[in-house]
């Protein structure tokens, strides 16, 4: 990569990070909006965390950050199961949906090197994906379940 190849990069990195704040501290309210009311009477703030977890998605795609975009993928199908009625949220989904969030914090922070994921990030994305294949097996191929290596 040439110098200002790497310059645009850190540049497209810098941008993320801002947007990725941006992204996740609306997805942390939404959060905690949706379980005061409970996914059945939040169906706006569920669709709400999907398309912000898609876009969060989207951005880490275009950077390479295939953690976060892993993470993403599968918080996605989650909020695409309760669109569908098809998952009832409980404290410990909620419990599990904030650490992933954390974990995309941790991320950002530097406190994790991309493709060597701590534990707690390889825990969260695979219950994740648990959940989601658990609750929708005929829908596995579109569902897309990720996963992280393990270090």
């Amino acid at each position: 990569m040439t110098s200002s190849d790497e310059e645009f990069h850190q540049w497209l990195l810098a941008t993320f990070r801002e947007e990725a704040d941006e992204i996740l501290t609306g997805i942390s309210i939404n959060l905690i909006e949706l379980e005061k009311v409970g996914s059945d009477s939040g169906a706006e703030l569920v669709e709400q965390v999907f398309r912000k977890t898609h876009s969060l998605k989207g951005a880490a795609r275009a950077v390479n950050l295939r953690d976060i975009e892993s993470i993403c993928q599968n918080t996605e199908n989650i909020f695409s199961l309760m669109k569908r009625g098809d998952l009832c949220t409980d404290a410990d989904l909620f419990d599990l949906l904030h650490k992933s969030i954390a974990s995309i914090y941790s991320i950002l922070s530097g406190d994790h090197t991309p493709g060597n994921g701590s534990a707690e990030i390889i825990h969260a994305l695979r219950a994740l994906s648990e959940i989601a294949y658990l609750k929708n097996p005929s829908d596995r191929n579109d569902a897309k379940l990720m996963d992280i290596p393990v270090p």
